[in-house]
């Protein structure tokens, strides 16, 4: 069943999705099982076997033609889009770009066991495990979505390549349904944290860590929930993906919106 379809989408995901996904194309699966390629690693060509056939399809009848916004107006689009060929690396099979991240215009590759991996055309990092799944990956876009209007503020942390340590026992409850390797959720229905993997292709892996509130007064006491800096991940000026402008390190982002009292907050600018 396409997830457009499905009834048994969680409450976030079907919201999220009844206001901003749509679906724009999809392979069929005849066409896919007539022409479905893999490509080895010493770069030979052959028919694919069943099993990957059977993937293809699954993941084109399940997601194939899905298009939603998150940040941007680029959006991101899933499905083969008529190229129903896998390729082998050292992750196993995948299929390369798959979904395409409009935020980061990137594609991203879907394994054969349904999680997603990314990595650089240079070779300097090898493909980075990103998602549990395809599904865990539109959890964490809904809850991205649904706070990014709300008050936040980060911090910059570095670690030599898993999740940095945290003391998560003032944070929300966590969102399980949302995190995977490189986004981890907690969050309630007036605060969230997200922690979000920003580069890995160094190494020491950058990792960004923000707090939200719906209710801007309560920002300065989320900020303490959060660990300083460290001074090595500080850039000069950041920019927030999420308000789309430029701020200084420690400076609150308060998007445009009414404020508890009713009055327009503004946003943050420098």
């Amino acid at each position: 069943m396409h997830i457009l379809d499905d009834p048994a989408l969680s409450p976030r995901v079907r919201r999220f999705l009844d206001a901003h996904g749509r679906r724009i194309r999809a392979t069929p699966a005849d066409w896919i099982r007539t022409n479905a390629t893999v490509v080895h690693a010493d770069g030979r060509q052959e028919r694919a076997p069943e099993q990957l056939m059977d993937a293809m399809v699954a993941f084109e009848e399940r997601y194939g033609g899905l298009w939603y916004p998150v940040l941007g107006g680029n959006g991101m689009e899933h499905g083969l889009d008529g190229e129903a060929t896998a390729h082998w690396s050292e992750r196993g099979w995948i299929l390369p770009g798959a979904v395409i991240d409009g935020d980061w215009t990137w594609g991203v590759d879907v394994l054969i066991d349904g999680r997603t991996a990314m990595r650089l055309p240079d070779d300097r990092a090898s493909h980075r495990i990103i998602d549990r799944s395809v599904e865990q990956r539109i959890e964490s876009h809904a809850l991205v979505h649904s706070v990014r209007e709300w008050a936040h503020r980060h911090s910059h942390l570095l670690s030599m390549g898993d999740e940095p340590a945290l003391d998560t026992s003032g944070f929300p409850p966590p969102v399980p349904q949302a995190s995977g390797p490189s986004n981890t959720w907690w969050a309630d229905e007036d605060h969230a944290i997200h922690l979000q993997l920003h580069t890995w292709w160094q190494p020491e892996v950058r990792w960004i860590l923000r707090c939200f509130t719906r209710h801007r007064q309560e920002l300065d006491h989320m900020a303490t929930l959060l660990p300083a800096s460290d001074p090595k991940a500080v850039p000069p000026r950041d920019w927030c993906e999420l308000c789309g402008h430029f701020r200084m390190e420690g400076e609150p982002c308060f998007p445009e919106g009414p404020a508890d009292d009713g009055r327009s907050v503004p946003r943050t600018r420098t």
